[in-house]
């Protein structure tokens, strides 16, 4: 009933804007359910990183995909979760020096970035990093990362990355100093 609720208001609050696109993007970003009641995927395909690759994290970004997983806080990291496994393509690759990259690819990228600090410190444990990706690997880091897909598979990712979660997600937050995703101590 309450998903029912803010899905009519925020349908009720885009209509009292019209013409606005800029209120309605604002709104309909922090819809955390379609109209049909599912939850919203990203648009991971169409994430932009021109002018923005060097430097370093997806949140340092402001390509309007990433605008929208910040705008949903903490409630996006189950959603890039289940993305991890999505293999559409983008329309240009995320990474510099990639032949290419998918909507999982991306997911991936995004969720190691949202958990690493301005330090490059990554603070979530029981995930593959990218230290676990390259491990062993003597290939370009898109090399290492197809290869650890190809050997783990995506479910794999996926699986560990919501194990994770489902053990952390009463303790993470944002920590708007280092503008990522930190664990609480308990």
């Amino acid at each position: 009933m309450k998903v029912l609720t803010l899905t009519a208001f925020l349908l009720y609050a885009v209509s009292c804007f019209p013409g606005d696109k800029l209120a309605e993007q604002q709104l309909l970003a922090i819809a955390p359910i379609s109209a049909e009641g599912k939850t919203r995927n990203f648009p991971l395909a169409s994430y932009d990183t021109t002018g923005c690759r060097f430097k370093g994290r997806s949140q340092d970004c402001s390509d309007k995909v990433m605008t929208e997983i910040l705008a949903r806080g903490k409630d996006s990291i189950p959603i890039l979760i289940s993305q991890l496994t999505d293999t559409e393509r983008t329309k240009k690759p995320a990474e510099e020096g990639w032949s290419y990259t998918d909507s999982g690819d991306v997911a991936y990228i995004m969720l190691i970035s949202l958990f690493t600090d301005t330090k490059g410190t990554f603070n979530l444990t029981g995930v593959p990093t990218w230290k676990n990706v390259i491990k062993g690997c003597n290939l370009s880091m898109e090399g290492c990362w197809r290869e650890y897909v190809r050997k783990n598979g995506r479910k794999s990712v996926q699986k560990a990355w919501m194990d994770a979660w489902n053990l952390h997600k009463h303790n993470i937050h944002w920590d708007p100093a280092q503008r990522c995703f930190e664990i609480s101590k308990k």
